[in-house]
């Protein structure tokens, strides 16, 4: 499975007042005005069916995100670096299970 799309948006940050106040302050003149980079993900997934007379083993793997790409989530400000960063999602995520079905 492909992921693509465009990103969340986001209320800009005020970084002169962030820095007088040490925390995030948003600017609320421009509502949502900061659109974040582009989300892409690829995932991946093997499924292995086995009936039998009784029920169904379900044997699965699916890895998320397989390229490992970092997509920003959020966008903070860091008052120790005194500057406007990203927040990311997960990397690679492995998913196995076992499921049996009667």
């Amino acid at each position: 499975k492909v992921l693509w799309s465009g990103n969340n948006r986001q209320t800009p940050i005020n970084e002169r007042i962030s820095e007088e106040v040490g925390f995030t302050w948003l600017d609320w003149s421009l509502p949502y005005d900061v659109r974040l980079n582009n989300y892409f993900r690829l995932d991946l997934g093997f499924k292995y069916i086995r009936n039998t007379v009784r029920a169904t083993h379900v044997f699965s793997i699916s890895i998320q995100n397989v390229t490992g790409r970092l997509n920003e989530m959020n966008r903070y400000w860091n008052a120790g670096a005194g500057e406007v960063q990203s927040e990311t999602q997960f990397g690679i995520l492995p998913n196995f299970s076992y499921r049996i079905e009667f």
